[in-house]
């Protein structure tokens, strides 16, 4: 993959230290902020317009499909489905947290769109792969490292769904393509334990019942992943994926706005925007 830069303008209490420290359950606290786009309003073209004649089935044509990968909201110009995550946790998990609430996660197709078009996946669930389209899909999942890799053909109106299942976590999403219908896409991302948000509508985030104690988060959208923090790049020495932050006991640390400009969407094409 490649990787480019966002900018993230974040509070003092924000710390940036590059390595992790040891954190003991003494308390739980959460961390919260917000994604959003600075800049003028940024509208991507459709992958499939409406009765474009180049798509053979009519389930991709009768409302045409969007570009999810990029989704402002345009009142308060947050980016949704940005995923923000602990990479390889091994503390203390919260008792509320240890398993999975839902065990079983549905992965849909409709109208040639992939729903969610991001997931967040955790190793106790089974991720149940539907369709509610007349027309045949694919759901190619081969670039996991730590999980077999699959791709299954699912046909018209699968509504029962079927299941699969992870053994490990994931460093970075995985992108998920249908082959019969090469426009779409998605991303999962599969942990071992539940301390990862993605945003919503309005870039929103909120990560719950941490223990007290310093982390590193990873922050990752599709269209521009990496990204550099409040240090210079000369004074980090790097860039970094992310931001560090102290959690304490009985308290939310909210980090602020993440702040991406047009600059920083490199992996995004002139070609997508309108």
């Amino acid at each position: 993959m490649n990787f480019t830069h966002l900018v993230l303008i974040l509070p003092a209490a924000v710390l940036l230290a590059l390595l992790p420290d040891a954190h003991a359950a003494d308390g739980y606290g959460s961390v919260s902020g917000q994604v959003v786009f600075d800049g003028p309003k940024l509208t991507l073209k459709q992958l499939v317009a409406p009765d474009d004649k180049k798509v053979r089935d009519k389930c991709c044509t009768v409302k045409g499909v969007p570009n999810s990968d990029l989704l402002i909201d345009e009142k308060s110009k947050g980016i949704s489905n940005v995923f923000i995550y602990i990479r390889d946790y091994d503390g203390d998990i919260h008792p509320d947290l240890k398993e999975s609430k839902k065990k079983e996660i549905s992965f849909d197709q409709k109208n040639c769109k992939f729903l969610p078009h991001s997931l967040l996946i955790r190793t106790d669930q089974k991720v149940l792969l539907k369709s509610d389209d007349n027309c045949t899909h694919n759901t190619n999942a081969t670039s996991f490292f730590n999980n077999e890799q699959f791709n299954v053909v699912i046909q018209p109106k699968t509504r029962e769904g079927l299941p699969v299942k992870f053994e490990g976590a994931e460093s970075l999403p995985a992108k998920i393509e249908c082959n019969i219908h090469p426009f779409m896409r998605a991303y999962w991302l599969i942990l071992d334990h539940p301390y990862a948000a993605k945003t919503d509508k309005d870039g929103k985030f909120k990560i719950d019942k941490l223990p007290a104690g310093t982390y590193d988060f990873v922050v990752w959208h599709p269209k521009t992943l990496y990204l550099r923090t409040g240090y210079e790049a000369g004074k980090a020495g790097k860039s970094r994926r992310g931001f560090k932050v102290e959690i304490k006991a009985d308290g939310d640390t909210n980090i602020g706005k993440v702040t991406v400009d047009r600059k920083a969407l490199r992996e995004l094409s002139d070609e997508e925007v309108e």
